[in-house]
């Protein structure tokens, strides 16, 4: 009640509050991520979680409907971590779903991306793209 009579206030699909002003930012947030995504779909990625496991595998899709979330095919687990993981050493899950509560850091090597996305690189041919995802709802 108290988010519908404040105009600097709006509230997302999941009835969070944000402030009016940080959409710009965060469209423009989402949109990088978004593009970035789609820039790594079918490469060999390297997804660092948060108790130090690395998975590889290749980037297959991500949702971002309600938490952003990747699917990794033909996984592997080639750092093991402090948890306890349902994925063994050394085998290959042939999908692993990785919700952004979990991710760290997504690594694509040697990838070009759009200036859009990484800021104006002067020339440069390859560039990299830090976006924060998200662990929470806001």
């Amino acid at each position: 009640e108290n988010f519908q009579r404040k105009s600097n206030l709006k509230v997302n699909k999941m009835g969070y509050a944000r402030k009016a002003e940080d959409d710009n930012s965060s469209s423009s947030l989402n949109e990088s991520l978004l593009i970035a995504t789609m820039c790594i779909i079918g490469l060999q990625v390297h997804v660092h979680v948060k108790d130090g496991s690395v998975f590889s595998g290749i980037f297959y899709t991500a949702s971002v409907d309600n938490e952003f979330g990747i699917v990794l095919k033909k996984a592997k687990i080639t750092k093991k971590g402090t948890s306890k993981s349902n994925v063994a050493t050394g085998s290959v899950v042939e999908t692993l779903v990785v919700l952004s509560s979990n991710i760290v850091q997504i690594v694509a090597e040697g990838i070009s991306l759009p200036s859009n996305v990484t800021g104006n690189n002067e020339g440069e041919n390859v560039g990299s793209a830090t976006e924060t995802l998200p662990s929470e709802p806001r």
